[in-house]
């Protein structure tokens, strides 16, 4: 998103944009108590004429790791079956 600074604080600028990209996760079926950001990105816009912004920011559901763990060995179990099979 790009976000016009001019006569507005940055770092409130940032922190409404987070809440965005929470929401926005949030609206795709994530979990509300486990959406986290994961990183910002604050690139300037040099060819404007106004102080502006690009700000990439990425917010992501946590997996809690025991999930996780479960998740991979189904996969690997039907990864094993599947080299089990005989070629034709």
């Amino acid at each position: 998103m790009v976000e016009v600074l001019e006569g507005r604080d940055e770092e409130q600028v940032v922190a409404a944009a987070c809440e965005e990209a929470k929401r926005k996760a949030i609206e795709a079926g994530a979990d509300p108590l486990s959406v986290q950001i994961t990183s910002i990105d604050n690139m300037p816009l040099e060819y404007v004429a106004m102080k502006a912004t690009r700000l990439i920011i990425r917010a992501v559901r946590i997996i809690p790791f025991p999930r996780l763990r479960v998740g991979l060995a189904n996969n690997m179990a039907g990864r094993q079956a599947h080299f089990r099979k005989k070629p034709c």
